[in-house]
């Protein structure tokens, strides 16, 4: 028994914060994986489920019928009335206590970017880029099934865009960006690479694996210094010419058959790992296209099978890399084995692109020859030659 004269006084709660009308909660990510897990497991179409879930087909969803409709898709684990209420306010877009299906299907099923996703998905305040007011400057809106990104244009403040993980097919809404300096629109469905206009600042794109089978041209992004495709399946470089800001490009797991159209561009990062590019035979050595380029290449399409058994062969101490003098050698050695020899004009070529007829003088080209190739492949300057630096001699002869 509780003495005389004290009386048992819970605590007050709390306040709680009520925030202003036009901000819309956060929606869980976790629950809203839970019940798209639960709408694809029981139906094929996420209006199905709408239709399932509204039991007196009055078009819309009460919390009751959610409630009912949920446990019935999943009486093994369920949602708790908290994950249930939580699914109503952050679906329930007009506030009137019911959900229909435009928000129903914005809240779990392919659908365009809503103004309120965005807001939601804003941050890093800071200065707008005219350091006129404080804005958001990034958005991140990643794997809520969004088809479209038309109402981002309204944003014109933001700097960096991360949309991984949707369902993008186009890309063209982010044109009115003008200020966008960094794009992550990785694991989507886009076709093609960057196009639109009007980003004169864009310099680092990521659109890994997604469904782009060629580069089409983008060299409206002048600024661009990074792109990364990775997982795509491009199978020619091109449409890069005239990125000349352009220091880095992954191209790994494609399928790649030569490596061409980078000759100009001050690329210092080329990663290509995972494509198609290990055959000798069909390919052709970059550089002019004179009578003695041809004639090395055939030496070593006669010599090798491989791109790789080639290098192996010119490696004469096995260290992993070719020096000036291995790779005089091993050159030497695959044209004699087609039957050049020291005053032969005939398979090297004559005039100006082709050696003297004496031996004094062919072996003074010749050595210029090895110079020139040592310097087209010693990309950073150690001298020596890797085998990564070696295979990109290579391009295929048919381009």
């Amino acid at each position: 028994a509780k003495p005389m004269g004290f009386v048992a006084v819970a605590p007050p709660e709390p306040p709680k914060r009520e925030l202003p009308k036009w901000v819309k909660p956060r929606k869980s990510v976790m629950v809203s994986q839970k019940v798209q897990d639960i709408i694809s497991e029981n139906f094929g179409e996420v209006a199905e489920a709408f239709m399932a879930l509204d039991m007196n087909g009055d078009g819309r969803v009460s919390i009751r019928e959610l409630r009912a409709g949920m446990a019935m898709m999943d009486w093994t684990s369920g949602l708790t009335e908290e994950e249930i209420e939580d699914i109503m306010r952050t679906s329930d877009i007009d506030n009137n206590g019911y959900i229909d299906l435009n928000e129903f299907l914005q809240a779990f099923g392919p659908h365009p970017a809503t103004r309120e996703e965005i807001t939601a998905g804003l941050h890093s305040i800071s200065r707008s880029a005219d350091a006129m007011r404080p804005a958001y400057l990034g958005v991140r809106m990643q794997g809520m099934s969004l088809t479209s990104l038309e109402a981002l244009g309204a944003f014109r403040h933001i700097l960096f865009v991360d949309v991984q993980n949707n369902l993008l097919e186009d890309l063209r809404p982010l044109g009115l960006l003008a200020h966008m300096v960094t794009l992550d629109a990785s694991r989507n469905r886009l076709t093609r690479v960057l196009d639109f206009r009007g980003c004169q600042h864009l310099t680092q794109a990521s659109l890994r694996h997604n469904l782009i089978a060629e580069i089409n041209d983008v060299s409206p992004h002048r600024a661009l210094q990074s792109l990364d495709l990775a997982g795509n399946q491009v199978s020619h470089i091109q449409g890069l010419a005239r990125n000349m800001a352009l220091t880095r490009l992954c191209l790994d797991d494609n399928a790649l058959v030569q490596i061409s159209g980078l000759d100009n561009l001050p690329i210092q990062h080329l990663s290509l790992r995972n494509n198609r590019l290990s055959a000798v035979n069909g390919h052709a050595l970059l550089g002019p296209n004179t009578v003695y380029v041809q004639a090395l290449q055939t030496a070593l399409e006669e010599s090798f099978d491989e791109i790789d058994d080639a290098f192996l062969a010119l490696d004469a101490n096995m260290d992993g890399k070719v020096s000036r003098k291995e790779l005089r050698a091993g050159l030497l050695e695959a044209l004699r084995s087609i039957g050049v020899r020291p005053g032969d004009s005939k398979l090297l070529g004559s005039g100006p692109d082709g050696p003297p007829d004496d031996e004094e003088g062919f072996r003074a080209w010749f050595e210029a020859r090895i110079d020139e190739l040592m310097g087209t492949l010693d990309r950073d300057g150690s001298g020596f030659v890797g085998a990564r630096e070696f295979g990109s001699l290579f391009r295929r002869a048919d381009e």
